[in-house]
């Protein structure tokens, strides 16, 4: 084979994935063709009736008494919490890295604990 053919080939080779190329860039940005098969179909929601469908009953002469529609949940109202005071900070972090100890704070009531019974009666039994 020689050069000119090598050439040719490479050159035929750019030209058809140039082309190709192209034609897959061309169709992915184009838009789309009508491909529907029919008319667009609408959904709604069905309407709400008040009244109930007649239900088929063993006498002739009954007639059907209406059930009332439930009605939406009436929202309850929730009063706002109130605005938080920045001085008021009841985080216990300042125990934990060493800072004073917060008068008002109950969380760490450790030291009003009484020992346990139980614990206190193994050590007196030896």
């Amino acid at each position: 084979m020689g050069p000119r053919a090598r050439t040719l080939l490479v050159v035929l080779l750019v030209a058809l994935a140039v082309g190709s190329g192209s034609y897959a860039l061309a169709s992915a940005l184009s838009a789309p063709g009508d491909e529907s098969l029919g008319d667009p179909v609408v959904i709604t929601p069905a309407p709400a009736t008040s009244t109930p469908a007649p239900t088929p009953s063993g006498s002739p002469d009954a007639t059907p008494s209406p059930t009332p529609s439930p009605s939406a949940p009436t929202p309850v109202p929730v009063d706002p919490a109130p605005p938080r005071d920045p001085s008021d900070d009841d985080d216990d972090d300042d125990d934990r890295h060493g800072g004073r100890d917060d008068p008002d704070d109950d969380s760490d009531d450790r030291s009003d604990a009484q020992p346990d019974d139980d614990a206190t009666r193994s050590s007196d039994d030896d």
